[in-house]
């Protein structure tokens, strides 16, 4: 069994209340709820656009995810746009390294030109096109 808080929307084991009261962190407003609730809302993933909530009633329940706003998709573009760079750096540095020093592999050569490309790519997204925004193919 597990108590379930409304407040915290969380769950807490029943072998272990006692622990929570003496360190002052059990909720006031918990309710006991059997090991099928506990797995539904905290073993399984989440239906597909779904969050865990509370009713009315202080239960868990599922709730929708509230689309994200204007402004929350272009920093989500822009982080995924960061993170996609990064990852372009890493390879393209080794392989520039070795072009710069003259010992670059001549297979590495295409490779190598075939990011750079990949990199700026990246560097020109539109972004105006949210959610539908065409990022550059990945080089092998």
């Amino acid at each position: 069994m597990y108590y379930f808080s409304a407040k915290k929307n969380l769950f807490y084991p029943e072998e272990m209340k006692d622990i929570y009261i003496s360190t002052d962190s059990f909720p006031d407003d918990v309710i006991l709820v059997d090991n099928s609730v506990f797995n539904e809302f905290v073993a399984n993933s989440p239906p597909e656009g779904k969050t865990r909530g509370v009713d009315n009633k202080g239960k868990p329940c599922w709730l929708d995810i509230a689309p994200l706003s204007h402004e929350q998709w272009l920093d989500k573009s822009k982080q995924q746009q960061r993170f996609l760079l990064a990852h372009a750096n890493e390879v393209i540095a080794p392989l520039k390294d070795a072009q710069d020093g003259g010992y670059i592999e001549h297979e590495d050569i295409a490779r190598l030109i075939s990011w750079q490309k990949y990199r700026y790519k990246l560097t020109k997204v539109d972004f105006s096109n949210y959610p539908n925004i065409q990022w550059p193919e990945k080089p092998q």
